[in-house]
Parts: structure tokens; C-alpha cells; sequence
């Protein structure tokens, strides 16, 4: 999770500083229906979100030589042998 903290200090930094200074200045944007506040939250919920994608692609390398748990509970329940 220290990668998480640096996270959340860049994003402070671009929804605080970069955005307010650099890019509304320059013209590239205007935040109208949304404060700085709120880009900042934006930025962390898409973080966290995407760093979640991240876990689920990894995990699912690791998973690539073995049988997933999902197809084998579906294929025992499926695919049962006796009465029902």
C-alpha cells in the first residue's frame, strides 16, 4: 500500500495544483460541474478500481496452468452423476 499513499499525493497534487494552475490558466479545460474536491475523489475511486483490474489480470495469470474454480463448481454441478 505505499504505492496506494504516493498515488493519492499525485493526485492531490494534479487535482489541487496542476489542474488550477496549469491547465484552467492555460485554457485546456474549466471545472463546472465538479470542484477540485471532486476530481480528487474521481481520480482516487478510478485508482482503486483500476488497481483491483490489476489483482483480478494477475491472479488470473497465475490461474492460466490450473483449473478454475468457477468451471469446476459449475461442471460438478452441471455435470453430477446419481439421482437428483
Amino acid at each position: 500500500m505505499d504505492l496506494f499513499g504516493f498515488n493519492l499525493v499525485i493526485d492531490a497534487l494534479q487535482a489541487y495544483v496542476i489542474s488550477v494552475y496549469i491547465f484552467e490558466k492555460a485554457g485546456f479545460y474549466q471545472l463546472t460541474g465538479m470542484n477540485h474536491t471532486g476530481l480528487f475523489a474521481l481520480q482516487t475511486i478510478f485508482s482503486i478500481i483500476l488497481y483491483a483490474f490489476q489483482m483480478w489480470l494477475e491472479r488470473g495469470r497465475q490461474l492460466d496452468n490450473e483449473e478454475v474454480p468457477m468451471a469446476r463448481w459449475l461442471g460438478r454441478w452441471f455435470f453430477r452423476t446419481g439421482a437428483r
